[in-house]
Order: C-alpha cells, then structure tokens, then sequence
C-alpha cells in the first residue's frame, strides 16, 4: 500500500492497530543492532535484508 499512497499506508496502519486495542500482544526482545554493522553493509538492499532477517529472528 505504501507504494501506492503514503495516506493509504497509514490508513491502513491505524486499522491494524485499532484491531488489536484490548488484546494481549507478544513481543520479542532480540540484541541490539550497532551502526558498524551496518556501515559494514555494501547497499540499500543489503541494509533492508539485514534488518528483516534480524526482525524475524533469522539471524
């Protein structure tokens, strides 16, 4: 959606976040990230890949 419209994006956000007003969320705490990490990065795309795989707790 955000490729679309950013009011799109956001729009669809805050439904997403009105749906889970009065329920339990989970969360997960995983290391910190250190900007020489990511400095040590080649691009852009390295960078974003970096970053999910750290999300999701692929690395």
């Amino acid at each position: 959606a955000r490729r679309i419209s950013l009011t799109l994006a956001y729009s669809l956000m805050f439904r997403e976040i009105c749906k889970l007003m009065g329920t339990t969320v989970s969360l997960t705490m995983r290391k910190p990230l250190h900007a020489e990490t990511l400095a040590q990065l080649s691009d852009r795309k390295a960078i974003i890949d970096h970053l999910r795989d750290h999300t999701y707790g692929l690395l």
